[in-house]
C-alpha cells in the first residue's frame, strides 16, 4: 500500500470514528493509526453537509484529536465531484476524505480508483441496506425529498396527485425538478 492510500485510510478511520460514534462511546483507536495521523497533522474533508453540521463534525473531531488541524470544503454533490476530478486530472489531491450524497459519483470515483474502501468497526452498527457490501459507502443520514406542483398550472381537487398525472402530456414542459442551483430538468 502506498503512502497516499495509507494516509487516506488513517484519516478516513479517524473521521469515521468521529462521525459515527459519540466521543464517550468510541472504541480506543489503534495507537499506530493515531501516531500516523499525528505525523500527518492535517485532515481535509470535502463534503456536501450544510455548514453548521460540518462545523459540528469538525469540532468533535478536533476535540478528540487536537493534534490534527481539521478543515472542510463544502459544495453541492456536483461541485464536490468536479473538484475531485479536476484535482485528480492535475495530479494533485488536496483532500483526505470525502462525503458525497450522489451514488453515481461514488461509483465513478470507485471505478477510477480515486477512492478506496474503508470498513470501519462503527459501520457494523448500520443495517445492511445503508451500506454497500464492498465498504465504499455507508449512509449516515436521510435526505427526504418532496415533489411539489404549481396549483395555478395543475387543477385538481384531490389532496394528492399520482405521479403519472404529474408526468402526463398535458403538463409537458411545465414541471421541473431542481438538481443543482440554477439548473433545472424539464419533465
Amino acid at each position: 500500500m502506498d503512502a497516499t492510500n495509507q494516509s487516506a485510510i488513517v484519516m478516513q478511520f479517524l473521521l469515521a470514528v468521529t462521525l459515527f460514534i459519540p466521543l464517550n462511546l468510541s472504541a480506543a483507536a489503534d495507537p499506530k493509526v493515531v501516531e500516523a495521523a499525528r505525523k500527518e497533522g492535517e485532515l481535509v474533508w470535502y463534503n456536501t453537509l450544510v455548514q453548521p453540521h460540518a462545523n459540528g463534525v469538525i469540532d468533535l473531531f478536533m476535540k478528540q484529536y487536537p493534534f490534527i488541524k481539521a478543515t472542510f470544503w463544502r459544495g453541492g454533490g456536483t461541485q464536490v465531484y468536479s473538484k475531485l476530478m479536476i484535482e485528480n486530472r492535475a495530479g494533485r489531491n488536496d483532500w483526505d476524505t470525502v462525503s458525497l450524497t450522489n451514488p453515481e459519483f461514488v461509483f465513478d470515483l470507485k471505478q477510477r480508483n480515486i477512492i478506496t474502501r474503508y470498513a470501519s468497526p462503527e459501520r457494523e452498527m448500520f443495517s445492511e441496506d445503508l451500506k454497500d457490501r464492498d465498504g465504499y459507502w455507508t449512509g449516515y443520514y436521510a435526505l427526504p425529498t418532496g415533489l411539489g406542483f404549481n396549483t395555478r398550472m395543475v387543477k385538481c381537487e384531490q389532496e394528492s396527485i399520482p405521479i403519472h398525472l404529474v408526468l402526463s402530456e398535458d403538463l409537458n414542459g411545465s414541471c421541473c425538478i431542481p438538481t443543482v442551483p440554477k439548473a433545472r430538468k424539464k419533465v
